[in-house]
């Protein structure tokens, strides 16, 4: 994966790594988020959330 800063807007989803985790555009770098958890909500990987509800790459987080 090539990505630099400059590529995506921040909190844009430009990769899903499975059994890793989401890489989300940090509008300075990247990041590998692992884990998700909503209120209430145990955690759950962050790639099986993004598979479960149909996330795609190139869609921004916060939206």
């Amino acid at each position: 994966m090539h990505v630099t800063k400059e590529s995506q807007p921040p909190g844009t989803i430009v990769a899903v790594e499975k059994g890793k985790g989401i890489v989300v555009s940090t509008g300075q770098g990247l990041l590998l988020a692992t884990r998700v958890q909503f209120e209430g909500e145990g955690k759950l990987a962050a790639d099986v959330f993004a598979e479960r509800h149909k996330i795609p790459v190139g869609a921004r987080l916060g939206r």
